[in-house]
């Protein structure tokens, strides 16, 4: 096994809730050619991309339940997804078991890595030929003074010049172009489940997992950032419960979505997990009354951090010092975003003003008005940093003070009552947070403070599962011959395409072309 991370996560949960659970596309980073036996646990079926292919678009190969990988010769990536994904539908629409499929596309990243353009299916190279990335004010930001707002690298990266600005107009209509194909696999995959007569029973859920910025605050192209660009997701949900064209207020992050599908699932509290860090989405998503609001509770708080450097994706530029911690609060009578970074500089924007996030309130002097909106921040952030659970979902009961004479509070609106200005601003009771130094790793010595201090279940760590023993170092004779397609793929004639068409010209990998049996990868255990 890789590790224990894969002994309990969505898969499983939904197994023991008697779902046929399946999986093709894209699954993580590092599935390769040295460790495609080792099958990810949980999967009744799993067909998974693997490196060092993963990201090259028109050699496409792929292992499915730990079998020998195949090369799917003659196609590109986003055509052979398709087909399988259709033949797996056929499948589990025609049993009686309730099933959870993910569909997994590369496109629109970049191909291989960083300096390289996206590669749309060939029918779609000629689409928006004229079409050229958004330029709003944040857009290679032309005010120095503004720019030197921004902290680490960014404060002094130059103006993008005429050559990137071309480059960044490409990039944007390779990914619009690119993404004609994911829209192809939706519209088939309605069609397959509306001919099936499981449309109407069935969640469809469509997103990402990351946004993205091109030339956004003079940074050519990345996702590493943490402003509206690289952190706001598309989130698309269709099902007869929810109300067509409506749109949830509800703040939310990718964590929410495991306890939400096993809320549409229906799974049993003792077939889940005993700790959660997010929480359901489903009765905000069918009921567009609640404006974000469950309980009594203003979901308004979503907690973004990061650790690492930042890295171009289409220069190749790498700059470290990227590591903070953020907060947003996003609701409808008070939307900000506040940022700690591991340089020691903070950020604070006030996004339903600016919602470019171009002006950093946070620089000196800082009105009274802000300092007292960052004291609130400060303490939310120093909670969701290092919360586990039912905190991490609503930190204000663990900000509440004990002097009953103070007015309770459970948003940041009734958090900004004057008579908590004290409160808030003690920095012996909430510290400003902070790194030692910048790390490419969350490492809890050089993050302290925490609070409350005494926590126990600080960060979840009696719940996670070891990650140390995934790929230490390998023995034997871990070569392997590399493959390389001729040609583009992706033509008219493809398009509809069906599994056995994508089959005909396949072929399993040789023995030079994966690694060696005598290879071992150490740390980890037989299959």
């Amino acid at each position: 096994m890789i590790g224990e991370e894969d002994t309990e996560y969505l898969p499983n949960w939904l197994g023991k809730a008697g779902y046929k659970t399946e999986y093709i596309g894209k699954l993580m980073n590092g599935q390769d050619v040295l460790n495609w036996k080792y099958k990810p646990k949980g999967w009744d079926h799993v067909d998974t991309l693997i490196e060092p292919y993963t990201y090259n678009y028109n050699t496409v190969v792929m292992t499915a339940n730990g079998k020998k990988p195949v090369w799917y010769n003659g196609w590109h990536q986003t055509d052979v997804i398709r087909a399988k994904a259709l033949a797996r539908l056929d499948g589990l629409t025609s049993q009686s078991s309730p099933w959870f499929l993910a569909i997994a596309p590369v496109a629109p990243h970049v191909q291989g890595g960083p300096g390289n353009l996206p590669q749309p299916l060939n029918r779609h190279k000629q689409d928006f030929s004229n079409i050229k990335v958004p330029k709003p004010d944040n857009f290679n930001t032309k005010e120095s003074s503004l720019q030197k707002q921004k902290p680490a690298y960014m404060k002094n990266l130059p103006l993008l010049n005429d050559e990137q600005i071309s480059r960044a107009d490409e990039f944007y209509r390779t990914r619009i172009q690119a993404i004609q194909g994911i829209d192809e696999i939706v519209e088939d995959v309605i069609k397959k489940l509306d001919a099936a007569g499981q449309l109407e029973n069935t969640y469809i859920i469509y997103t990402s997992d990351n946004g993205y910025h091109i030339g956004t605050h003079r940074c050519l192209a990345g996702k590493t950032q943490p402003y509206l660009h690289d952190t706001n997701i598309p989130l698309i949900v269709r099902h007869p419960s929810i109300q067509k064209s409506s749109v949830s207020k509800t703040a939310s992050t990718h964590i929410d979505f495991a306890p939400t599908f096993l809320d549409i699932a229906g799974v049993a509290a003792a077939d889940r997990p005993e700790l959660f860090d997010g929480r359901s989405l489903l009765k905000e998503w069918q009921s567009s009354d609640t404006n974000g609001v469950a309980n009594g509770i203003d979901r308004e708080i979503i907690n973004i951090e990061f650790w690492g450097s930042y890295v171009g994706e289409l220069n190749s530029t790498r700059f470290p010092k990227n590591t903070y911690k953020t907060m947003r609060v996003v609701g409808e009578q008070q939307s900000w975003f506040y940022a700690r970074w591991c340089t020691g500089e903070t950020e604070l924007y006030n996004t339903k003003t600016d919602p470019l996030e171009l002006h950093n309130l946070a620089i000196a002097p800082v009105s009274a008005e802000n300092q007292k909106t960052m004291d609130r921040l400060n303490a939310l952030l120093l909670v969701t940093k290092s919360c586990a659970g039912s905190t991490c979902r609503n930190p204000w009961p663990v900000l509440k003070p004990e002097n009953t004479a103070l007015p309770s509070f459970s948003s940041l609106t009734e958090a900004l009552n004057p008579k908590l200005d004290n409160y808030f601003a003690s920095r012996d009771r909430f510290p400003l947070v902070q790194f030692k130094e910048c790390l490419n790793i969350q490492l809890e010595s050089n993050e302290v403070p925490f609070f409350p201090p005494e926590a126990k279940d600080r960060l979840g760590k009696e719940h996670r599962k070891k990650t140390d023993n995934y790929n230490k170092g390998t023995t034997g004779d871990c070569g392997y011959r590399k493959i390389a397609a001729n040609g583009q793929f992706g033509s008219e004639e493809q398009r509809n395409a069906g599994l056995a068409d994508v089959e005909e010209n396949s072929r399993v990998l040789s023995d030079e072309e994966v690694a060696g049996n005598d290879c071992v990868i150490v740390g980890l255990g037989p299959a």
